[in-house]
Parts: structure tokens; C-alpha cells; sequence
């Protein structure tokens, strides 16, 4: 571990290249994947024996290559459609593909402004019932922090809840920050994509559910 943090850039990605089977190599593939080409991070997943395939860092990278290749998301482009797990652990459709506008929040448990805007999701739910489909991405590092903290704020979640728990969404969705918003129209387009939990977003994602 200290010789793989003693090395820096292309020095750094070439020791991991050359032991991808190494505890601390999976550990800096995973953290410093974005600091890798496509092709590297491909080359060290292929040479991963079965058991290290299965470690958490080996399911992230996967999961962010699979994201990472897909067409970048523009507005007015169609959202591909992907499953993640629900609290039963059921793989579910994050596209709804119902004929109705879809909201798409990313949320982390770690962040307060995300649980914070459980209540405005709500109010727009109330608000546009029938209208729109809702669906909540937690970026959390555990299931047990996802479903155990801020259960009462949490309780009041009665849409689609799931967890993104190999970093697909964050990846496919290029998330900078959070909560953010992605509103898609009845053809799962993307229409527009919104930061942060200010009244000004409110009022936006108010106005394009109308």
C-alpha cells in the first residue's frame, strides 16, 4: 500500500497494471478510476482473478464502466434505462416508461440539503398527483445508512426509493453535487437538469411539471 501511495500519475496507474490482484492496487484503481482511460481500467478488470471480482471496488469499477461508456446525457437526449435495488433488494426500472413526466432526484444520506428536500418532493407529488412519476437515488456507502438514517423524514417517501449502491447513477448522470434533479418529458427525454435545494429549483421543477 505504501509503495502503490508513494508513486504519482502514469508511474502509479502502470504499478497497478502490472498487479491488478493486489489488495491495495484494487483499493487506488477503484479511487483513482477516473484518473484512467477506459481501456486501463478494462486491462486491470480483465485480470482479475474470480474472488477479487467479487470485492466491493471490483463491483465500482464495473459499474462505472458500464455507466461511463454509455452516450453522455444532453438535454433532449433519451435517458437509457438502468435497474437499481429497492429496499426488498428487488432490481427495479429507474425509467418508468408510463406516458408521464419523470423526476429523477439524486440524494445522499450524508447530505442534509437531500433529506431536507424529501418535503418538496412530496409537495410536488401532492401537487401534480397523476402527473409525474418520482424516483429517489441514494449515493450512500451502505445499505444500513441508507434505510437507518433519517427514517422519519424518510418515512415519508412513497415513490420509487432506490439505492445506487455501485455508483451507476452518479457515474451515467455526471454528478457533481448534491441533491440534484433531472426532470424528462412523457418520451423519457431529457428536458433539464437541476442543482442544489434552493427555491429558485423549486419553483423551476414546479413549473416544468405543469
Amino acid at each position: 500500500s505504501e509503495k502503490t501511495e508513494a508513486l504519482k500519475g502514469k508511474e502509479q496507474i502502470q504499478y497497478i497494471l502490472n498487479n491488478p490482484n493486489s489488495v491495495p492496487s484494487l483499493h487506488f484503481a477503484n479511487s483513482n478510476k477516473k484518473n484512467m482511460s477506459v481501456s486501463e481500467l478494462e486491462t486491470f478488470y480483465q485480470q482479475l482473478n474470480e474472488e477479487n471480482k467479487t470485492s466491493i471496488n471490483a463491483r465500482q469499477i464495473a459499474s462505472y464502466l458500464s455507466a461511463i461508456k454509455r452516450p453522455p446525457l444532453k438535454t433532449g437526449a433519451k435517458v437509457e434505462d438502468f435497474q437499481l435495488p429497492d429496499k426488498s433488494g428487488q432490481q427495479v426500472s429507474v425509467i418508468t416508461q408510463s406516458g408521464k413526466k419523470q423526476l429523477i432526484a439524486l440524494f445522499s444520506s450524508g447530505c442534509l440539503y437531500s433529506v431536507a428536500s424529501i418535503d418538496l418532493l412530496q409537495q410536488l407529488q401532492n401537487r401534480h398527483k397523476g402527473k409525474v412519476d418520482i424516483v429517489t437515488i441514494w449515493n450512500d456507502d451502505t445499505r444500513d445508512m441508507w434505510l437507518n438514517t433519517y427514517q422519519e423524514q424518510k418515512s415519508k417517501i412513497s415513490w420509487t426509493n432506490l439505492w445506487d449502491e455501485h455508483e451507476f447513477a452518479s457515474t451515467y448522470f455526471n454528478r457533481t453535487m448534491w441533491p440534484m434533479f433531472f426532470v424528462l418529458n412523457e418520451n423519457g427525454e431529457l428536458v433539464q437538469m437541476l442543482k442544489g435545494y434552493t427555491k429558485a429549483t423549486a419553483n423551476k421543477l414546479n413549473s416544468l411539471i405543469e
